[in-house]
């Protein structure tokens, strides 16, 4: 739990009282088991793996949608998929305790990639069937925004 100095103050709260409240969460943070940051750490590790599965699966998953579709209905349906997928890891995500801000950098970093080079396969296939071109960036990086909306809403949120 973050301790926000300026929101306890406009509720009318003393500074006695908020230095009493941030000495108590400190001795709670130092007295958690070890091991709990130990799994917290894994579980944040096994998100983003998943995550990046997730990512080629949805890449596999769309073949059909991009070798029938125009690109008109092509990126909204992945830009759909895409906000789906993160709101379910930004929710997930949220329950994590202790996450500092590389780990927000990592996630920030690995998902384009793998979500670029998920598409990337995926549409250099589908365009060698015929029909519809697509460009990989541009349907990687279209899941991208989509799945990295959510998760940015949320730190910036939390941030504050």
């Amino acid at each position: 739990m973050e301790l926000h100095k300026e929101q306890l103050r406009a509720k009318g709260w003393s500074e006695e009282e908020i230095k009493h409240t941030h000495k108590i969460l400190k001795k709670v943070k130092r007295t958690k088991h070890p091991h709990r940051h130990l799994l917290n750490d894994a579980l944040f590790w096994a998100l983003l793996l998943l995550s990046m599965f997730a990512a080629a699966a949805i890449a596999y998953w769309l073949i059909p949608i991009m070798t029938m579709l125009q690109a008109s209905v092509v990126y909204p349906v992945v830009f759909i998929v895409g906000i789906t997928f993160g709101l379910l890891f930004a929710i997930v995500i949220h329950d994590i305790e202790h996450l500092e801000k590389h780990h927000h950098l990592i996630v920030h970093l690995l998902a384009p990639i793998a979500a670029i080079i998920s598409f990337f396969f995926v549409i250099t296939r589908t365009n060698s069937f015929g029909g519809e071109q697509h460009s990989a960036i541009l349907v990687g990086l279209t899941y991208t925004i989509g799945f990295l909306a959510p998760y940015t809403y949320h730190y910036l949120k939390n941030k504050k």
